[in-house]
């Protein structure tokens, strides 16, 4: 699937192509791989194929359900060379996450609850050095996708996106 923005174009990875690396990593997960060459050539796979791949895999190995849901984030979807969606970077550590990050209700009632907020007004919350202010002035970005985990502080949900939802 492409969509033009930004005079860019943006691919994605089909839904058929997230559920059967989500259905490898289930039967990777349930059946026990007694050949260790063969479990070392397919993590090898795993580790130099596309990342897309791995994060369905891995997202069935640790339990999420294959649930394709429309998910929002500020600011574009990141873009790999290849002009398919990239993965977002952690701001603090500069490591790839196994996705592209998105806002969630349940992130942002965590950080709420968890005394993130001083005082208690979005534009002025602080979360890990961020002020939320500035990420909601973003322009908002619908897409659907697959939940594959956290990011690398476990807090906003990173997502593998299918498909892509223009703003509303």
């Amino acid at each position: 699937m492409d969509y033009l923005r930004c005079r860019k174009v943006i691919k994605f990875v089909s839904e058929a192509f997230a559920k059967k690396w989500y259905e490898l990593g289930i039967k990777y997960k349930d059946y026990e791989i007694k050949n260790a060459a063969l479990k070392a050539g397919l993590e090898e796979y795993l580790e130099y194929n596309r990342w897309e791949a791995r994060a369905a895999f891995k997202a069935a190995k640790e339990g999420f359900p294959f649930e394709i849901k429309t998910w929002m984030r500020f600011g574009d979807i990141p873009i790999g060379e290849d002009r398919y969606a990239g993965q977002s970077k952690h701001w603090g550590t500069n490591i790839l996450e196994l996705g592209v990050s998105v806002i969630s209700k349940e992130w942002f009632e965590k950080i709420y609850n968890e005394g993130f907020v001083l005082p208690k007004t979005v534009g002025e919350i602080i979360y890990n050095g961020v002020a939320i202010a500035e990420v909601l002035a973003r322009p908002k970005v619908h897409f659907t996708g697959l939940q594959v985990g956290y990011g690398h502080d476990h807090s906003e949900p990173v997502v593998l996106p299918v498909g892509f939802k223009k703003g509303k």
